[in-house]
């Protein structure tokens, strides 16, 4: 769980710095009926779907915000790691461990971390459960040489802000729930001639209209002279949509994901699948 503000970190401090400057007004994550009080006198400077990313005057520190339908808590924190990638371990040192704590009388989970790669920056990373499904994360992102008594005030900042946040009631998202009902997949497969070996791929997803899911995925490797384990994963749950994200119930959990579309393919964690019978 560590990686995940560093992942936050890196890659929203790059948001924040191209996204025009908006006021800070309309602090509410659209489909998720989440509402919080923004610092005052900073700026949202990015915005992705159910991720904000605000910054203030100085534009020397960012504060990331992020919502969605978790449970357990633990996977809203593994939730930034696959929207905003992750950075090696060796390129982080624990400040403060993730641990449980309380914002404003809810369930939440905090810690801070140094990342020491090619972007040296301070974060804290906090989370808190609203009800029983939605989460919302804060990270606050530092400059690599801020001081205690600055992480201090960006540990308070968040903790501020995640306890007056509220969740009313969530609005699906129709269009999407429409767009993703179908089966959706990707074939591929590598062969190398130099050394002979190669690796094929079968995954899909199928969305049901009764929201119901299912996942599947058949992956093989072939190397000359080795033995390589398989992967295959069977996976079945239900499904809806809501604020431009796909939210999965299996027997883990509740868990978030984003949507996106290529064209006519989905997107989805990164592989681009595509819809079954769509000849492409």
């Amino acid at each position: 769980m560590r990686a995940v503000v560093a992942a936050l970190a890196l890659a929203l401090l790059c948001a924040s710095a191209n996204a025009g400057a908006q006021s800070a007004q309309g602090t509410h994550i659209d489909g998720f009926g989440v509402r919080y009080d923004a610092p005052a006198g900073w700026t949202l400077s990015g915005r992705d779907g159910r991720i904000q990313a605000w910054t203030d005057a100085a534009q020397r520190s960012a504060l990331v915000v992020y919502a969605g339908h978790f449970a357990p808590l633990e996977l809203a924190l593994g939730d930034a790691q696959r929207v905003l990638g992750v950075p090696r371990d060796e390129d982080t040192q624990i400040i403060t461990p993730l641990a449980p704590t309380q914002f404003g009388g809810r369930a939440g989970m905090a810690g801070s971390l140094r990342v020491t790669g090619d972007r040296k920056v301070v974060a804290h990373v906090a989370v808190v459960q609203l009800d029983d499904s939605t989460a919302l994360g804060a990270v606050a992102v530092l400059e690599g040489g801020a001081s205690t008594a600055s992480l201090d005030s960006a540990v308070a900042r968040v903790a501020t802000l995640l306890g007056g946040a509220s969740a009313g009631a969530s609005v699906a998202d129709v269009m999407l729930r429409t767009r993703l009902t179908a089966t959706w997949e990707v074939q591929t497969a590598y062969a190398s001639s130099p050394t002979g070996g190669g690796y094929t791929n079968d995954e899909s997803w199928s969305f049901a209209i009764d929201r119901t899911y299912t996942y599947r995925k058949r992956f093989s490797v072939s190397v000359p002279g080795a033995n390589v384990t398989p992967e295959e994963r069977d996976e079945s749950g239900r499904w809806y949509t809501v604020g431009n994200a796909l939210v999965l119930i299996n027997d883990e959990g509740r868990l978030t994901v984003d949507v996106q579309f290529d064209g006519e393919r989905l997107v989805l964690d990164g592989t681009r699948f595509n819809r079954r019978g769509s000849g492409r």
